[in-house]
């Protein structure tokens, strides 16, 4: 989807590189649950989801005693902030407005 977005010769939208940063690093959580129940030692990314989760610890994101991915509320929380950030850029810049909120 990256690619397609900012592809040339006009990008059609301009995402600030934190966001990418922060869908990357929510695409590598997904994938260490998804392929491995979120054992990081299985995993072969081991080393990027630790950084992740090293940087990500003040945040609800950990490791448990037993190696794996630990996710608190506050870290989905953070995770769907990002994700409505995200939504609200595109929308906005393709001439939809921002996103209105349906569930209250």
């Amino acid at each position: 989807m990256k690619r397609f977005l900012i592809s040339s010769p006009k990008p059609l939208i301009t995402i600030n590189k934190s966001v990418w940063s922060e869908l990357d690093e929510i695409n590598n959580l997904r994938n260490c649950i998804v392929h491995v129940n979120g054992d990081v030692e299985a995993f072969n990314r081991r080393a990027i989801i630790v950084e992740i989760t090293k940087k990500k610890t003040g945040q609800g994101l950990s490791l448990n005693d037993r190696g794996f991915v630990q996710i608190d509320h506050a870290y989905c929380r953070h995770v769907v902030e990002v994700m409505k950030g995200f939504f609200d850029e595109i929308l906005d810049e393709a001439g939809f407005g921002r996103a209105q909120e349906v569930i209250r």
